[in-house]
């Protein structure tokens, strides 16, 4: 009878080859959309905004997983024709489920990272979106329309979601993803098409 010796090293390669095995598998297995959902806005918008123009878009990923598209939109008149100074728009294509206290957590989560003053009414903030935002999965639209009268107006695809009506709401939202303390530079810069 031999003995077989397996040295550290050895040990070190069969690991490193059985991470990336399960890896490979977990993400051939994972639901992924690639589609361009973020390019054009839903008829729920468009039919209000008949001149919108779309500044950039991007991709977010985290750790090599799609998580999301994004557009940021610049929106010129209503549908009458009346001036819409000022309209603009983030609109969001999910490409994973993400339980709505998710999304309300990690909009905490980066306010604290880019700074938000405590002079804001946060925690007011968190709670209303609590009740505008449903779970998403893939293919799911969330838009953020902060309009010329301050009111910020969350969409999905199909329709309206809910509103916050305080003017500070929609800038500070949209810093997130728009501000020069953005935790994502190179997404920010796409969205802003600066590069």
């Amino acid at each position: 009878m031999h003995a077989i010796i397996i040295e550290k090293s050895d040990l070190d390669i069969m690991k490193t080859i059985k991470f990336t095995l399960i890896t490979i598998l977990l993400l051939a297995h994972w639901p992924v959309v690639h589609s361009n959902t973020a390019q054009v806005l839903p008829p729920v918008i468009s039919e209000r905004w008949h001149k919108a123009k779309m500044i950039g878009q991007t991709s977010f990923r985290k750790y090599g997983f799609h998580i999301y598209d994004a557009s940021y939109w610049l929106l010129e008149r209503d549908s009458q024709g009346e001036p819409m100074t000022n309209s603009k728009a983030l609109m969001i294509a999910y490409a994973r489920n993400i339980k709505s206290e998710k999304l309300v957590a990690s909009t905490e989560k980066q306010w604290n990272k880019i700074g938000v003053s405590s002079d804001y009414p946060v925690s007011q903030w968190l709670t209303e979106l609590s009740g505008i935002w449903p779970d998403v999965g893939p293919g799911d639209l969330l838009i953020a329309l902060v309009t010329p009268g301050g009111s910020t107006e969350f969409y999905s695809g199909d329709g309206l979601l809910g509103v916050i009506n305080d003017a500070q709401f929609g800038p500070v939202f949209l810093d997130i993803w728009l501000g020069s303390k953005s935790r994502y530079q190179k997404n920010r810069k796409e969205l802003l098409n600066e590069g």
